[in-house]
């Protein structure tokens, strides 16, 4: 992709900080959409998410910025995306849906006329029954596209203050076997009847 040159192409987001709606694969994706735009404007980057109400809030929250709603095409929009744009992040990807066993259409023509697509995606999050595609999928159709493909596992996390124990509980919990919670060093995991009990509220604490 060709290099920014200051002055030249200058940000549709301007210098104001662009707020992130997530603290997990989503804000990784926005920073990555940034780093796109201030050093290779002229690839068009964009950023598709098939969550309504993310790119609800992505609107809301660059509303005053000329230029920046485009930044944010529609999921349904992507073929016409991919006629324009040279790079695109894709967010959340296993809700879109598919089309005769295969993929969603939108998607995979992303893929095959996109010089660089990046997909954010988690299988085990599929809910619905005709939703989601796999790591596995993409990469056979960059094989057969005659591109290249990288797969990147994320192994880290924004969330719950970074706890990796605490993920890993999780995860055993949802997709393995559960296991008795063995505790952390500045982490407690507890059941309780209101998180905002013993003065919580009061002293500022937040609960999610």
């Amino acid at each position: 992709m060709p290099r920014h040159r200051p002055g030249r192409h200058p940000s549709p987001l301007g210098s104001r900080a662009l707020p992130l709606p997530g603290s997990g694969k989503s804000a990784l994706a926005l920073r990555l959409l940034s780093h796109f735009v201030r050093e290779h404007p002229d690839a068009s980057p964009r950023f598709v998410t098939p969550s309504g109400t993310l790119r609800a809030h992505l609107l809301d929250a660059t509303a005053g910025h000329p230029g920046a709603r485009e930044l944010f095409p529609s999921a349904s929009s992507l073929r016409s995306t991919a006629a324009r744009a040279r790079a695109v992040v894709i967010d959340e990807a296993q809700p879109m849906e598919r089309t005769g066993g295969r993929m969603a259409p939108e998607l995979a023509a992303a893929l095959e006329q996109i010089p660089l697509v990046v997909v954010f995606l988690d299988e085990r999050q599929v809910i619905r029954p005709g939703e989601g595609v796999s790591v596995d999928e993409i990469a056979a159709l960059a094989q057969a596209a005659g591109r290249r493909h990288h797969h990147l596992e994320l192994t880290g996390s924004f969330r719950c203050q970074g706890s990796k124990a605490y993920t890993d509980w999780v995860e055993a919990l949802l997709y393995g076997r559960p296991a008795a919670w063995t505790g952390q060093a500045g982490y407690d995991l507890g059941l309780c009847e209101d998180p905002f009990g013993r003065g919580g509220r009061s002293s500022g604490c937040r609960a999610r």
